[in-house]
């Protein structure tokens, strides 16, 4: 296997660079050669059960939310289903080992703007109790098994049960899109407005209704925006997983806002 020819080359080269007769070309041509032997690509061992548990956590119609994939008998470059299911990811931190490394993709509704979306978290597990030299032997096939589970909208690679609970991976995906900041710039509003009801006794929207004689008030609810019918179904496939459609752009037509968008 990979990991026993890595053993032998690096006694070998330990051993012969010790003498004055090793030469420092030999010992680079070596390297080479355990460069080109540590292959970097990855093997399923039923290809078919794993593409499977893949297209059901892409379907929104399925239940499947998790699956999890694992190293065969340690080595890097055999890999296989180790489960999916529907429990989410308290359900999958069931299947993860601590000596071993292991790849799992999860799917969650994150809502944004009032707007509930399908978000897919990648999970790179590192356990705790794998060694130095474990991790390097498995280092090499990270990117050929990023490319098995993309696309996804987060990368999490951790050592830590602890971070895949439901509510944490939620906190990292409202980080990562910008919802996290927009909820604390809310809560820093909400605290500026009640630090000036304290202060002055009165509430800044008394202050404000002062100056609207003075100040054009504009509606909170908003001008009615009529929109195209088929733009709703175009907004609803770009929110699918399975569509290739990422982008809509909406005009005006002749540049008059009493025109509907198109």
């Amino acid at each position: 296997t990979n990991s026993r020819l890595w053993e032998i080359s690096r006694s070998l080269c330990c051993s012969l660079s010790s003498t004055s007769i090793f030469s420092f070309q030999v010992v680079s041509s070596l390297f080479d050669f355990i460069g080109i032997i540590m292959s970097t690509s990855t093997e399923f061992i039923d290809q078919g059960r794993f593409e499977d548990a893949m297209k059901a956590i892409r379907d929104d119609a399925s239940s499947t939310n998790w699956l999890l994939a694992g190293h065969v008998d340690g080595s890097p470059n055999v890999v296989d289903l180790v489960g999916s299911g529907s429990g989410g990811p308290d359900e999958l931190i069931g299947f993860l080992d601590e000596q071993e490394v292991q790849y799992g993709l999860v799917r969650l509704e994150e809502e944004l703007d009032e707007v509930l979306t399908t978000k897919f978290v990648y999970i790179h597990w590192m356990g705790e109790g794998i060694g130095f030299a474990a991790r390097g032997r498995f280092g090499v096939v990270v990117g050929s098994m990023q490319a098995v589970f993309e696309p996804y909208h987060l990368n999490m690679e951790t050592s830590s049960l602890d971070e895949l609970t439901e509510e944490n991976i939620l906190d990292a995906l409202g980080q990562a899109s910008g919802k996290k900041s927009k909820v604390l710039d809310a809560e820093a509003a909400d605290s500026r407005q009640a630090h000036e009801r304290s202060y002055t006794g009165s509430t800044p929207n008394r202050a404000a209704n002062q100056q609207s004689k003075l100040t054009p008030q504009v509606s909170l609810q908003g001008a009615e925006v009529n929109v195209a019918a088929d733009i709703e179904d175009i907004l609803q496939e770009m929110r699918s997983s399975n569509s290739k459609t990422n982008c809509v752009a909406l005009h005006y037509p002749d540049n008059d806002t009493k025109n509907g968008l198109e």
